[in-house]
């Protein structure tokens, strides 16, 4: 039996990939909604987890009027010009569809891109773009910030609300979690939905290993703190997937999350690109990529390939 199996859920409900069920945001939508149907380019910002890439998602799904194209930046392919992905069917031409281009991790971008992003939303073969990052447009050519102006908006951290909303709303209200629990999870994650998933993961997974159908606010602090483990299990066989291992660390000591542990899996086999670990691991490129660039920054893989689309490997020792 699979942990998730224990309290009633066919699979994980929190893998941290897009989900176009944007839980809040109310006003942000909106905003959105109103600079696409006004032509306007539009810069979404925040910080890793904060969900752009749901958002994103979300637009892609609510754009019912356009021809919507969702690109990954870390994916694009100079050799490819950007009019590969403006081709329209008969049907969208005899309906004068007109492009909306959402493109994710544009920190990513070359200037060959960023310049014919620009080319094309002058002619007017773009309705609307929107560009996500984690920081600044400072990468972008002043022309194009200046085409972007005052159209930004910052996604902040989730309310306690909001995590509560989410964590219902992912485990079809099969929720395990007492309400304390749950606001508990949310102050640890610093109420970044990214964050609040792989810790309402890890609760899950210990708790399932010790059969414990509900989950209170000490049994979520005895996990996140690390002062329980998987061994302490009275039926340790209830569950026979890898988690009851000990878990995995890198060199500097961190414990790696779910989804790092699965891309290094796969990365023993050879160098990848974000697009094929995404379609192998049913994940978000946007969550592949960042979680990509978190095993980097612990010394774990390094580019093998920098032209695009990039590759990544494991470093050699």
């Amino acid at each position: 039996m699979e942990w998730f199996q224990f309290y009633g859920w066919k699979d994980n409900p929190f893998l941290p990939k897009s989900n176009p069920r944007v839980i809040g945001l109310h006003f942000t939508k909106k905003r959105l909604l109103e600079y696409v149907k006004n032509g306007d380019i539009c810069f979404l910002s925040g910080p890793a987890g904060s969900g752009k890439s749901s958002l994103m998602r979300w637009a892609t799904e609510n754009l019912s009027g356009y021809n919507t194209v969702y690109l990954s930046a870390e994916e694009t392919d100079d050799d490819v010009p950007l009019e590969h992905y403006l081709r329209q069917s008969a049907w969208d031409r005899l309906f004068k569809k007109q492009f909306v281009l959402l493109l994710d991790e544009s920190q990513e971008s070359s200037i060959q891109l960023q310049k014919a992003l620009k080319l094309n939303w002058d002619k007017n073969r773009i309705r609307s773009i929107i560009v996500a990052q984690i920081e600044s447009l400072k990468n972008f050519p002043q022309n194009f910030q200046h085409r972007v102006g005052s159209r930004l908006i910052k996604l902040d951290r989730m309310t306690q609300s909001n995590v509560a909303d989410m964590l219902m709303s992912r485990t079809n209200e099969k929720n395990p979690l007492e309400p304390e629990a749950i606001e508990e999870i949310g102050r640890f994650a610093s109420y970044n939905p990214r964050r609040v998933l792989e810790f309402a993961e890890r609760v899950c997974m210990e708790m399932a290993s010790l059969e414990k159908k509900r989950i209170n606010l000490f049994d979520v602090r005895k996990v996140l703190n690390g002062k329980i483990k998987s061994d302490d299990s009275p039926n340790p066989k209830i569950l026979k997937s890898s988690f009851i291992k000990k878990k995995k660390q890198s060199k500097n000591g961190s414990v790696l999350s779910p989804l790092e542990k699965k891309i290094l899996s796969n990365l023993k086999d050879g160098s990848h690109t974000v697009r094929f670990l995404s379609k192998k691991l049913k994940s978000s490129e946007g969550s592949i990529g960042k979680q990509l660039s978190k095993l980097a920054q612990k010394g774990i893989i390094t580019t093998v390939r920098k032209e695009r689309p990039k590759k990544y490997g494991l470093i050699q020792k």
